[in-house]
């Protein structure tokens, strides 16, 4: 299974500005687990990390999307998956900066192709009858702790990873000046 894995940071969000521009967005290329190639585009088109081998041309932050996206099409969602926590809002920002490319969002939802780790771990939690609860932590008085549905916590709860979510969160927009 080949998965694409993208996570798009913005300028702050604003009143009357749900969607604000993207700073830089990273991505990451595995096949069967592993890394193949990773990369970061921002906002200014300047890049860092591997090109990737299925993009043609000058790498854009559209470019570079359209060209993943077209690709995952082309490979199938037997074989390919684009993933990301709370993808719907990373590609409502993605769409704000370049309309050409929700034709080719809403062909990858069709196609099967786009997974939300969040929305996933919900709708297991509700079959389960946990929605909203953790079952696998307690607190220190032994009952239920609340549980989030973000990437820090998915990644705190499966893999032990403590991730850093605060610490750049609103500073992203100084990158582009």
């Amino acid at each position: 299974m080949e998965i694409f894995t993208l996570d798009a940071e913005t300028f702050p969000i604003r009143k009357g500005l749900a969607a604000p521009p993207p700073v830089c967005y990273g991505w990451c290329r595995f096949v069967e687990g592993a890394v193949i190639e990773k990369g970061l585009v921002t906002c200014l088109d300047e890049t860092a990390g591997d090109f990737p081998s299925w993009h043609r041309g000058p790498i854009t932050m559209a470019s570079l999307l359209k060209s993943m996206m077209k690709y995952a099409l082309s490979v199938g969602s037997d074989r390919c998956r684009i993933v990301n926590v709370n993808m719907v809002y990373d590609f409502a920002v993605l769409a704000a900066h370049d309309g050409e490319l929700l034709d080719l969002m809403f062909d990858c939802y069709d196609a099967g192709l786009i997974e939300d780790p969040s929305l996933r771990e919900q709708l297991l939690d509700i079959a389960s009858g946990h929605l909203g609860w953790s079952s696998k932590r307690k607190t220190a008085k032994g009952t239920s702790r609340k549980k989030e549905y973000s990437l820090k916590e998915l990644a705190d709860e499966y893999l032990g990873i403590d991730m850093d979510k605060s610490t750049w969160r609103t500073g992203y927009g100084r990158l582009a000046k």
